[in-house]
């Protein structure tokens, strides 16, 4: 078992948490650690707001793989990290879901630097989710701000409806639910309206 920490000065310690020893203590990073998560096959991941991802063996403490990210900007870096072992997928993301699969890492210890595919990025939404829905029957989860839905399949992750409906007047949503046989979406709006929707095939049923 091990222990890490992370923080403002760039690095991140090891230790041994039963003798507090410190196994690795390093500065990794070109900027502040936000986030250390351990994997499983000995390996840790790192992210930093120098907009990297980096990949390590916890057995050599040799980092084997630096993910970038080409979409961020100064402000807009990762902050957090999970990793979803069936898929061998790491998911990530500041102000949308980005998702990477690495690459065979194999016996790769000294290449450095091997990059990654990245295997699915998505805008989401441009304003504040205020409602998140399951929908058992079809698997899928829909999100809601004041003018777009979105729905995405659980299993997958992708985007399988954007819709930013424009068959009615009345203002932006205020609220929410599924139907109780899941197949339509009830929406309130701004004027008091409310409409029931075919979300997944962007129809308006009544109002």
């Amino acid at each position: 078992n091990l222990l890490a920490s992370w923080g403002e000065n760039r690095k991140f310690l090891i230790r041994n948490p039963l003798t507090a020893t410190c196994l690795f203590s390093k500065a990794v990073h070109g900027a502040s650690v936000t986030q250390v998560l351990f994997k499983s096959n000995h390996q840790l991941l790192s992210v930093s707001e120098d907009h990297t991802i980096r990949i390590w063996d916890t057995r050599t403490f040799k980092c084997i793989q630096t993910i970038l990210d080409k979409h961020g900007n100064s402000e807009d870096y990762f902050k957090a990290i999970c990793w979803d072992d069936s898929r061998k997928t790491i998911v990530t993301g500041s102000t949308h879901p980005v998702l990477y699969r690495t690459r065979a890492l194999q016996d790769r210890v000294d290449s450095g630097l091997t990059g990654a595919a990245e295997v699915h990025t998505d805008t989401g939404h441009a304003k504040p989710i205020f409602s998140v829905i399951f929908n058992p029957k079809f698997c899928h989860i829909i999100t809601i701000d004041r003018e777009r839905i979105n729905a995405w399949d659980i299993s997958s992750g992708d985007r399988l409806v954007s819709w930013t409906p424009s068959d009615w007047q009345g203002g932006g949503i205020t609220a929410a639910c599924i139907g109780v046989s899941y197949r339509r979406l009830m929406v309130a709006v701004d004027d008091g309206l409310m409409y029931s929707l075919n979300y997944t095939k962007r129809i308006v049923i009544s109002s």
